[in-house]
């Protein structure tokens, strides 16, 4: 919960007496175990903090959506919101991906995108998310999705390069043909120079060293 303090300008909202200091506890376990994670009584000790921190982030990350939701008209509280679940994806080895899915990240990611498809940072680093949690699938879902608003089909192309670039396998098992279907499909919707070199640099990856690709041409 959050006090509010007044200001001249506005009403600036600060965390309850406490909660800053509990995050610097953690942060300092957390480093504490780094430096002695080769005694077994450190491993021991935070072995037991498993299911409490995994009901930790699973609360953290409810309340955040939780907020998303009542802000939805707010572009800056969606980028707040997405800013905190990527802080909290970041790195994550699975645990921390499973606790968002379950949560209904991608639902609200969803609401907030359709809600600012001409904000491009926030456009960009909630595809990131998706990308993160669903892979290059999600993202072909978002262009789809997303078509209508140039700036929103230009961060889906550019996220579409980027993920294709990192994990080539995962284009290698998607179908060509709709790949190519679905970026074409989101070209023809918009004239605009940024949107169309964008896509051209990811149809020319794509092109480039998928023998299936340049067959779907």
């Amino acid at each position: 919960t959050f006090q509010e303090f007044p200001n001249a300008a506005m009403a600036v909202l600060q965390p309850e007496d406490g909660v800053l200091d509990l995050f610097r506890a953690v942060d300092g376990l957390h480093k504490a175990y780094w430096r002695s994670c080769s005694e077994p009584v450190a491993n021991r000790a935070v072995s037991k903090l498993r299911q409490p921190l995994v009901e930790l982030v699973g609360s953290a990350v409810l309340h955040v959506l939780e907020e998303m939701q009542s802000g939805l008209a707010d572009p800056r509280v969606q980028a707040v919101g997405v800013c905190f679940l990527k802080a909290a994806l970041s790195g994550s080895d699975g645990t921390t991906k499973d606790i968002l899915q379950k949560a209904g990240v991608v639902e609200v990611l969803v609401r907030s995108m359709t809600n600012h498809a001409s904000t491009e940072y926030l456009l960009q680093d909630a595809l990131s998310i998706l990308d993160e949690l669903h892979g290059l699938s999600a993202l072909l879902q978002a262009l789809e999705h997303l078509r209508s608003s140039p700036f929103a089909t230009k961060a889906a192309l550019i996220s579409l390069r980027t993920s294709a670039r990192a994990r080539w396998n995962e284009v290698e098992a998607q179908d060509a043909f709709q790949v190519i279907r679905v970026i074409l499909l989101s070209l023809r919707a918009h004239q605009e120079g940024h949107v169309i070199l964008a896509g051209l640099q990811l149809l020319s990856d794509l092109a480039g060293d998928l023998p299936e690709t340049r067959i779907a041409f």
